[in-house]
């Protein structure tokens, strides 16, 4: 069984170096898009170099937007090409600041052992507010910054629907009303970040190709890079057994992922290595040179 690295990336070329070379192995394939609004680091010679190796597959197709679908559609275009290579049964998607935290052979071992689907969610019906103002008045190209940027038109409509949105979400939460989603789909929110079988890869995309409706009614949605994944792997009764609720990326002391702010530095060294995660985020060249140093040093190659 090959193991899919889906990375996606805008920034750090000498970083996704690093990361393929601590995760290269005969049982590894990489998949990595850059962002075509950087699209010139392709020609970066870090790129050139990864484009050289034989399991390595460079994109850049798509502009990617924070918060936007079209994260999710960058996701899919990588699933869909790493589902051409018959011998791929692990799909783990990175980001470009992604980092190892545990050493090649442990991670191989525990994916061998664990045949699971690992994301971390929880339920956002039980959040009224979060609920709707997430998967409602989001559904329209009004609040999609790509058409309204330059549109006074849809700027002013999306500042009604803003005024629209908070009344509605203040009387939901007053009211404790429930409103139904049109998909039939239960929803959850969480982190966007997987790892996740050929079986439960393949069953997403054969329902998106019979179900046009579903990238469609989404579209729209804000931030859901953190709904999409987990809604199609807990909507599907054959997948929701095998959904661990883990994305295995570390997270703070508080149990959040570790999101935005500074990057991971040398100080964090020691929560690192107590905790069982297999990846980390926000490891950047510069700020952490030293804290991955370290990792290489005392973690993935201890000896």
């Amino acid at each position: 069984m090959k193991h899919a690295y889906l990375i996606v990336a805008h920034q750090y070329p000498e970083q996704l170096v690093r990361l393929v070379d601590r995760l290269q192995s005969p049982d590894a394939r990489f998949y990595i898009h850059i962002d075509k609004k950087v699209e010139h680091m392709m020609d970066d010679p870090h790129i050139k170099k990864l484009q050289n190796c034989y399991n390595v597959l460079i994109y850049s197709v798509l502009k990617t937007y924070w918060g936007g679908y079209t994260q999710v559609a960058t996701t899919l275009f990588l699933l869909r090409e790493a589902l051409k290579d018959s011998d791929n049964g692990r799909f783990t998607l990175l980001s470009g600041v992604c980092y190892p935290l545990k050493p090649l052979s442990v991670i191989e071992t525990f994916f061998k052992d664990n045949p699971y689907n690992y994301i971390s969610y929880v339920a956002s019906e039980s959040d009224h507010k979060y609920w709707v103002e997430r998967y409602y008045f989001y559904d329209t190209p009004y609040f999609d910054a790509r058409t309204r940027v330059n549109s006074l038109k849809n700027n002013i409509i999306y500042q009604l629907l803003l005024i629209v949105q908070r009344i509605t979400c203040l009387l939901v939460q007053g009211l404790h009303l429930r409103i139904r989603p049109k998909t039939g789909m239960k929803y959850y929110h969480g982190s966007n970040w997987f790892s996740l079988t050929r079986e439960a890869v393949q069953r997403i995309i054969d329902k998106l190709d019979a179900n046009p409706k579903i990238e469609k009614r989404f579209r729209y949605t804000a931030v859901i890079d953190e709904s999409f994944f987990i809604m199609m792997l807990l909507n599907d009764d054959a997948l929701r057994p095998s959904v661990v609720n883990d994305d295995l990326r570390l997270r703070n002391a508080d149990g959040r992922l570790f999101r935005g702010g500074p990057a991971r530095t040398a100080k964090d060294y020691d929560f690192i290595k107590a905790s069982t995660a297999l990846w980390g985020r926000k490891l950047i060249p510069g700020d952490s040179d030293e804290l991955m140093d370290r990792i290489d040093r005392e973690i993935l190659n201890p000896h």
